[in-house]
């Protein structure tokens, strides 16, 4: 759980006393797995349903799917504020650097 704060610390750059919570710890979790899960599934789930013709695997997808947007949002909740927030100002900065890049390459 050291590592989960550690990129707290560094990545997203929250103080030490908002992510030493537990809560904050397993929000950060589901943050960062929800993605991989969900599309994962679907194409692990797709895949099945190709080779079986099993209409069970196109409903395991998607409720996979949907677990992960569940996912999504309690790690939102869980994370709180401070780190909400300074996760979005994190990301709006690498957003800005990457448009810019893409202006350069483009001229």
């Amino acid at each position: 759980m050291n590592c989960v704060c550690l990129l707290c610390e560094r990545w997203w750059r929250v103080t030490k006393a908002d992510c030493r919570s537990l809560r904050a710890r397993i929000g950060v979790i589901l943050l960062l797995v929800n993605v991989p899960f969900g599309y994962s599934a679907l194409a692990i789930c797709g895949f099945l349903y190709v080779q079986t013709k099993n209409a069970f695997w196109t409903y395991l997808g998607g409720a996979c799917y949907v677990l992960s947007w569940l996912m999504l949002v309690a790690g939102t909740y869980l994370t709180g504020k401070q780190v909400k927030d300074s996760l979005g100002k994190r990301l709006k900065r690498v957003y800005r650097s990457w448009r810019r890049f893409n202006k350069r390459k483009q001229k």
